[in-house]
């Protein structure tokens, strides 16, 4: 009689049911499995009757075959292995079948029976938790499954733990792990250190307040790196959901560590391929930077320094906050709500209009270099502002005292601001839509008269003054001020830095 026991693929960063049903006929002894599977998953055959037998278990001395469902879905990776291995003893009559129908098995086994942790465990146990379900999982990932606190979740160390516990009727749960709590994350660096900038700083403020993007761009050696670094130190910290979306990303990649306290910070090198930061890859999808950036930062550090196709393909997850990746056979979605900080020399000698520097490159160079920087990904970014090196003189004053409480209560403030404007669903200014921005954005007089000379002077684009008036909402909201006026444009228009050659 065939039997079913449910496991989950991985698309994307969600679960999704997987079934595997076994069953058990006369004739050769053989073994296989259908349903779309990859390299790895074929493999499954091998591990799982080594596994079967090395823990004491005859495999069945008969026509054995495992069907993975739905078959049109394209399977990869070793998670089914558990499952595969529970509905071949069941359809053997080896392990009772009473509470098959209320469990989730998920965990590769290795050839002498041991349960090995796999990516994707929050997920599964989200899909578990949605469902009503129990998860038996590798021990491995139980410590991560903990983030989702209201799952079933049942730790296993061998493929003889899950008969044991089926066998009894789900009366009995092997132990969990002993508690072995990581140490917290050491503080992270904040603007304490920070001598003069105080332009910057403000404009990290205003970034902060309201989720926009940043761009620094000076000489080296004027604390562009720096200043990007020190920006988690002033964001508030991640909420319960927020955990559980940012940790099924960083779970999916198999790079859970931590239980996340901060916000994530990924800063790729500008070698990074397209792939790598928008995500990709053949069956397996992964995701990429921007995505492991999920309600964090993403800095981007000699910024035209990547490849322009990888720079460009930015462009969309800045605007829809998510990126799709498209297979013959798959298409799935990843979350990609970042804050995009980039930072670069505004030449290839970095020494283009500084005060006492004198520039090597010619205005061709400076051209090409520039160049990769297309307008519209620009466009996109709503704080653009020159960094000068510090004054020898700065250096000498003793360090004032820390800014970063107050920016960050004022930062806490002001998206306090934004959530009663938008209400059950918090959202930032940044993501105001132009319909929101009539609404939302009220000017006087003095304000439309001032926005209008300027997108006639500096020949604004639609998308360019759609984001000066999300930068103005955002400096009238840590002002506590219902009304936009025309100092908070003002100051708004200040960091729209034209690049010039």
């Amino acid at each position: 009689m065939a039997t079913t026991v449910r496991s989950t693929a991985l698309i994307g960063v969600d679960a999704v049911r997987v079934d595997s049903e076994a069953d058990v006929i006369g004739g050769k002894e053989r073994f296989g499995i259908v349903g779309l599977p990859d390299t790895a998953l074929r493999e499954a055959r091998d591990r799982v009757r080594c596994a079967i037998i090395n823990s004491g278990i005859a495999f069945p001395n008969s026509d054995v075959i495992v069907s993975l469902g739905p078959a049109a879905l394209p399977k990869s990776g070793s998670r089914f292995d558990l499952a595969i291995a529970l509905s071949v003893l069941a359809a053997a009559d080896k392990v009772s079948t009473d509470h098959l129908a209320q469990v989730v098995c998920v965990g590769e086994l290795s050839l002498d029976g041991r349960v090995k942790g796999v990516p994707g465990a929050i997920a599964s146990a989200c899909h578990a938790r949605k469902e009503g379900l129990t998860l038996l999982i590798s021990h491995e990932n139980w410590e991560e499954t903990q983030i989702v606190q209201t799952a079933s979740v049942v730790p296993i160390r061998t493929l003889l733990d899950a008969i044991a516990y089926l066998n009894s009727s789900g009366q009995i749960s092997p132990t969990p792990p002993e508690s072995n709590p990581k140490p917290k994350e050491c503080p992270g660096a904040d603007f304490g250190d920070v001598i003069g900038q105080e332009v910057p700083k403000r404009a990290l403020e205003i970034a902060a307040s309201g989720g926009h993007n940043i761009l620094f761009v000076g000489p080296p050696g004027a604390g562009k790196s720096m200043l990007a670094a020190r920006l988690p130190s002033i964001l508030p910290p991640l909420v319960d959901e927020e955990i559980i979306e940012v940790s099924k990303v960083h779970s999916a990649c198999g790079l859970f560590g931590e239980t996340p306290i901060r916000r994530p910070f990924r800063a790729p090198h500008h070698t990074a391929s397209t792939a790598g930061m928008v995500g990709g890859g053949g069956i397996a999808i992964q995701p990429g930077e921007i995505s492991l950036a999920h309600r964090g930062i993403l800095f981007l550090d000699e910024f035209p320094e990547f490849r322009r196709e990888t720079l460009e393909a930015l462009r969309q997850p800045l605007e829809t906050r998510t990126v799709s990746i498209s297979r013959a056979a798959l298409r799935v979605h990843y979350p990609a709500e970042f804050q995009l900080i980039a930072a670069m020399n505004p030449c290839p000698c970095g020494k283009w209009g500084a005060p006492e520097l004198s520039c090597e490159c010619t205005p061709m160079i400076r051209r090409r270099y520039l160049s990769k920087l297309s307008a519209p990904l620009l466009d996109r970014i709503d704080l653009q502002l020159w960094i000068n090196p510090v004054k020898g003189a700065e250096f000498t004053q003793p360090l004032p005292e820390n800014p970063t409480p107050k920016m960050a209560s004022r930062v806490i403030s002001a998206r306090g601001i934004q959530t009663k404007r938008f209400g059950e669903r918090p959202r930032l200014n940044s993501s105001l839509s132009p319909k929101e921005l009539k609404r939302h954005c009220p000017l006087n007089g003095d304000g439309t008269r001032l926005l209008e000379k300027a997108v006639d002077r500096l020949k604004l684009s639609a998308r360019a003054y759609h984001r000066i008036l999300r930068v103005g909402r955002t400096i009238a909201d840590l002002e506590s001020a219902a009304t936009i006026e025309a100092h908070h444009l003002a100051e708004a228009l200040s960091y729209r830095l034209t690049m010039t050659v």
